[in-house]
C-alpha cells in the first residue's frame, strides 16, 4: 500500500516541475512576437513614409512633364511661326531680287545710251543736244560757272578715253607697218588700212584681180574724229594684227569700202562680209 501512495505522491511532486516551464516559453514567444510586431510596425511606417515621398516625387515629375510638354509645344509653335515668317521674307526677297535684276538691266541699257549720248554731245554739242536739255541759267553766276566747269570736265574725260583708244590703235598700226604687212589708202569716207591675208591657193601677181580681192577683203575703214559710218553702221572699235592678218572687230551690219589708191578716191565702196 505504501508504494502506490508513494508513487502518487511522486507523481504529484513531479507534476508542478513538468508544467512550470510552459508559461515561460509562452511569455518568451509572446515577447518575441511583440518585438517582431514592433519591427514590422516600424517597417510599415517607414514604407508608408517612402510611399508618400514616392507619390510626392511622382506628382512633381508629372507636373514637370506637363510643364515640359507645354513649353515644347509653345517652342514648336513659335518655331513654326518663325519658319512661316522666314519663308514669306524669302519669297519677298526673291521678288525683290528679280525686280532689282530687271531694274539693273534697264539701268545698264540707259547708262549705255547715256554714254553714247555723252560721246555725241562732246563731239557735236550743237547738233545732238535735245531741246529739253538746253542750258538754262540759274540766275546765279557761280552756279552757272560750276555747271559749265562740270560739263567741261565731262568732255575732257570722254576725250581722254578716246585718246587712249586711239593710242592703242596707233601702236597696233605702227607694229603692223614695221612688219611690212600694212597698206594705207584714203577714200572720201576716211582712211582704209589693208593687210594681205595668207594666200589659200596659188599666189598671184600684184596686178592680178585675185590679189586685189585679197587686199579688199582684209581692209579696215578708219573714220577720223569718230564720225559715223556713211552706211549707218558704227565705226570700227578695235583691231588686232595677228599672223599677218588684220582682224577687224566691227558691229553687225557694218560695211567697209574696198582698198583704193589716193588717185582712185572716187571709187564706190564695196560691202565686206560680216565676220563669223
Amino acid at each position: 500500500i505504501c508504494c502506490p501512495v508513494s508513487g502518487l505522491w511522486g507523481m504529484g511532486a513531479t507534476a508542478p516541475y513538468r508544467l512550470s516551464p510552459h508559461p515561460q516559453s509562452l511569455q518568451a514567444k509572446q515577447r518575441a512576437l511583440l518585438q517582431q510586431l514592433d519591427s514590422l510596425d516600424q517597417e510599415r511606417e517607414e514604407l508608408q513614409a517612402s510611399l508618400g515621398e514616392a507619390e510626392e516625387d511622382k506628382a512633381q515629375l508629372a507636373e514637370q512633364l506637363q510643364q515640359s510638354q507645354d513649353q515644347s509645344g509653345k517652342q514648336l509653335q513659335a518655331q513654326q511661326e518663325l519658319l512661316d515668317t522666314l519663308q514669306q521674307e524669302k519669297l519677298a526677297l526673291e521678288q525683290s531680287i528679280l525686280e532689282l535684276q530687271a531694274n539693273t538691266s534697264r539701268l545698264e541699257e540707259q547708262a549705255q545710251d547715256l554714254r553714247e549720248r555723252e560721246r555725241l554731245l562732246v563731239f557735236f554739242p550743237d547738233l545732238h543736244v535735245p531741246a529739253e536739255m538746253q542750258f538754262e541759267s540759274s540766275a546765279n553766276l557761280t552756279e552757272d560757272m560750276e555747271s559749265q566747269l562740270q560739263a567741261n570736265k565731262i568732255r575732257i574725260q570722254v576725250l581722254e578715253r578716246e585718246n587712249a583708244q586711239l593710242e592703242a590703235l596707233l601702236a597696233k598700226v605702227k607694229a603692223a607697218a614695221e612688219q611690212g604687212v600694212l597698206k594705207v589708202s584714203w577714200v572720201p569716207q576716211g582712211w582704209v588700212l589693208c593687210t594681205a591675208k595668207p594666200p589659200c591657193g596659188p599666189q598671184t601677181s600684184s596686178g592680178d584681180p585675185g590679189r586685189r580681192k585679197g587686199l579688199a577683203d582684209s581692209s579696215l575703214l578708219f573714220l577720223p574724229f569718230n564720225c559715223s559710218h556713211p552706211t549707218g553702221g558704227s565705226a570700227v572699235e578695235a583691231a588686232e594684227p595677228a599672223q599677218g592678218c588684220w582682224d577687224a572687230l566691227t558691229r553687225p551690219g557694218t560695211e567697209l569700202p574696198a582698198a583704193s589708191t589716193p588717185g582712185s578716191s572716187g571709187q564706190s565702196p564695196r560691202s565686206r562680209p560680216n565676220p563669223a
